[in-house]
């Protein structure tokens, strides 16, 4: 072949490169045009993106570095708007929402500021007004308070609140009350793993300074400090809860008391373990936790109630406003659950949503579309921005979210079709049939990879679970909740709440059931998070869009799908004070290091790899003496721990790796890494995984540097 022709075949080439680009920029474009309308409803989006960014960076975004980012591209907005072309002013607003989510995350961080505890603290009294008092299935208490006096630290460096763990038994204190204890207090923990749940940013958040367990039980002391309205308002409002849930639980003294005072009081204390467990393995944990579910049933029950009711008068059903109405008295019972439940961030999320449907009711507007819904993420995102880290957000978001697209795909095809001639109830209940297993199988399926992102498990039955429980939660439990609470004030609580307690019963029992089923649970291990971010981009871009480049988004989702079974975890975890570490061995699983030793610890780094073992089955059989213990690792070289100071001259000498809680001050030759105190302490729980290149070596703080959570050390 000449050169010539070589040129023109190039040549060729690159022309129909071009046209064939040319014509995909300009099918996309059509396609963007055609969906204009649908645009506003990547702002909450945006807007959550850069809150996460924020949280998930290795370092600190300044406020006025956000914010001065923001403020170029609103520039960028108000003087291009109309003359730009339509693109530009479009990245320009992604461009302003990403770097305003990032400002709200670090004007959020600053606003909850208060001081943390930074080190162990005691044994110390501790003298402080109790705000929350959550009493176990096994007897124990733990207590919430607002200290005014702690043994040995000045006024000003007092936690804001403390959680205290009360094992001893003594007289009954109730929120509201100042009590004195002698307690030793702990910071929050920090992550167990690299990339695990950190503890103590969710508790700055919550403004919880400080945990611990007291030494003697609790006294009452006499109050001191006069509070103020807001402290008298939230200890009286404390107290109406502790009071219900000891009532229900009086009522219903079994395990199914604890999940009835979870779901109308917000407690789930309460709730025993195992009960907690076997829902988690049927797929039916979210019923525990008050959400969107329950905030829909009592609203929506109060409103269809209050609506029907009204219309029993044929006047008033026909020349009143009877609808808006029943919106204004389920809004304002909403509210009141939001109160009684304890406002947790998920049930100040739950009520926003559902406010926002009244209120549309109001309007006479559509009552839940995908507006409403971004809508309710914005104000979420605008108010508390870390929302967008938390599980709670995402799995209901991501539930919501792709119902309302399967709704907006389904109901004019169910309206020409299966329900357009026959409206029999015949067919009705068939439809309803067909319309629970089909949305417990796409908010199963839309939920499962978050469960096994952020929990690293997923329900095999999870749909088979919630088509029992879902219609008893729905016609049975929460109808007979709402009547138990209105009849409270009037002390006949007791026969709805047995009512309530045959519908918690069958629950439970669908819960155990299920879950013992061969397969309910099936383990799965962490993944990195720009997985979840490409899960999340590939499922937005199928509810936001109606036309068919919408399916485009599967291709990330499998991307992300296929992260899961790849995923491999660390050669060897290291606690973050050094007390224990775990090694992989020849079989591919972990072998724990002295199993009885930071248990919470090592239960993660089991979980984060996938394994479904218990500690006692995990155990490792290391060669170990008085001084320490030695493992071999995959890669062949020589692990050493040194548990005391006589091992370090020799496991200098020969480890490939020396793993130490103590300072290592003399000169150590051999080892190609060492983890000592200092590395610990600067860098909390360690991970090592070997790959061909070397050894790779990840820390949980590194992601947390200067962050306000992360203590003095950071």
């Amino acid at each position: 072949m000449t050169p010539r022709a070589v040129q023109a075949a190039i040549d060729g080439l690159w022309r129909h490169g071009v046209k064939t680009l040319a014509f995909a920029v300009g099918w996309v474009r059509g396609e963007l045009l055609a969906e204009r309308a649908r645009w506003p409803l990547w702002a909450p989006v945006a807007l959550g993106a850069g809150a996460a960014l924020y949280f998930q960076l290795s370092f600190v975004v300044p406020f006025w570095a956000s914010l001065a980012v923001a403020a170029v591209a609103a520039l960028v907005v108000v003087w291009r708007a109309g003359k730009a072309p339509v693109w530009l002013v479009a990245c320009a607003v992604g461009v302003l929402l990403i770097a305003g989510g990032m400002a709200l995350g670090e004007g959020r961080t600053a606003r909850v500021a208060a001081p943390m505890l930074m080190d162990e603290h005691g044994p110390a009294w501790v003298e402080g007004r109790v705000t929350r008092v959550e009493v176990s299935d096994e007897g124990y208490r733990r207590v919430t308070l607002r200290p005014m006096r702690i043994e040995d630290l000045a006024l000003d460096t007092l936690p804001y609140s403390v959680r205290i763990t009360v094992r001893q038994r003594g007289e009954e204190i109730l929120p509201g009350e100042t009590v004195e204890m002698l307690a030793t207090l702990l910071p929050p923990s920090g992550p167990p793993a690299p990339g695990a749940f950190d503890f103590a940013r969710a508790a700055y958040y919550d403004r919880l300074s400080a945990v611990g367990y007291s030494l003697t039980a609790p006294a009452v002391s006499e109050d001191t400090v006069a509070p103020g309205i807001s402290a008298q308002v939230q200890g009286a409002v404390a107290r109406l809860r502790y009071g219900m849930a000891a009532r229900v639980r009086a009522a219903l003294p079994g395990s199914n008391g604890g999940v009835a005072a979870a779901l109308i009081t917000g407690d789930r204390s309460g709730v025993a373990e195992d009960d907690i467990a076997a829902m988690r393995g049927s797929g039916l944990a979210h019923l525990l936790a008050i959400s969107g579910l329950h905030m829909a049933l009592v609203g929506g029950l109060l409103f269809l109630s209050i609506r029907f009711i009204l219309a029993l008068r044929e006047e008033w059903a026909l020349t009143k406003p009877i609808k808006k109405w029943a919106a204004v008295v389920a809004l304002a019972g909403s509210f009141a659950y939001l109160i009684l439940s304890g406002g947790s961030v998920s049930t100040q999320r739950a009520f926003i949503m559902i406010a926002i449907a009244f209120i549309a009711v109001l309007a006479n507007r559509p009552v839940l579309t995908m507006r409403t819904v971004a809508v309710a993420a914005m104000i979420i995102l605008v108010l508390a921005p870390e929302s967008v880290t938390q599980v709670g957000f995402q799995m209901s978001f991501a539930a919501v979210i792709a119902l309302i697209a399967l709704s907006e795909w389904l109901a004019p095809r169910l309206a020409e079709g299966f329900l357009g001639m026959d409206r029999s109830w015949f067919r009705r209940l068939g439809a309803y049939a067909a319309g629970l297993v089909v949305t417990s199988l796409i908010a199963g399926l839309t939920i499962a990879p978050f469960a096994a992102y952020h929990f690293n498990r997923f329900s095999n039955y999870e749909v088979a679970a919630n088509l029992v429980a879902m219609p008893v939660m729905a016609f049975w439990v929460m109808p007979w909740g709402i009547v138990s609470v209105l009849l409270m004030p009037l002390g006949l609580e007791v026969w709805p709440l047995y009512a309530m307690g045959w519908g918690i019963d069958v629950i439970l029992g669908t819960a155990h059931g299920v879950s013992a089923w061969p397969g309910a649970e099936v383990a799965a291990p962490a993944v990195a998070p720009w997985v979840l971010a490409v899960l999340a981009a590939g499922g937005a871009w199928i509810a936001v869009w109606r036309r068919p480049w919408r399916w485009a988004g599967a291709v990330p989702i499998a991307v992300a799908l296929l992260a899961f079974p790849g995923a491999k975890g660390p050669d060897v975890f290291i606690q973050a004070e050094g007390e224990t570490l775990a090694v992989r061995g020849p079989d591919g699983r972990l072998a724990l290091l002295y199993p009885r030793r930071a248990q919470y610890d090592q239960d993660i780094w089991l979980r984060r790899d996938g394994d479904t073992r218990e500690r006692r089955d995990a155990a490792g059989a290391f060669p170990c003496d008085a001084l320490g213990c030695t493992a071999r690792l995959t890669n062949g070289q020589l692990l050493s721990y040194a548990a005391e100071p006589q091992a370090l001259i020799d496991d200098c000498q020969r480890a490939d790796v020396l793993v130490t809680p103590m300072p290592v001050r003399i000169h150590c030759p051999a080892p190609e890494i060492v983890i000592d105190y200092y590395a610990l302490r600067e860098g909390g729980a360690h991970s090592i995984t070997f790959e061909e290149g070397g050894p790779a070596i990840a820390r949980a703080n590194d992601t947390r540097r200067g962050r306000r959570w992360a203590g003095a050390n950071q």
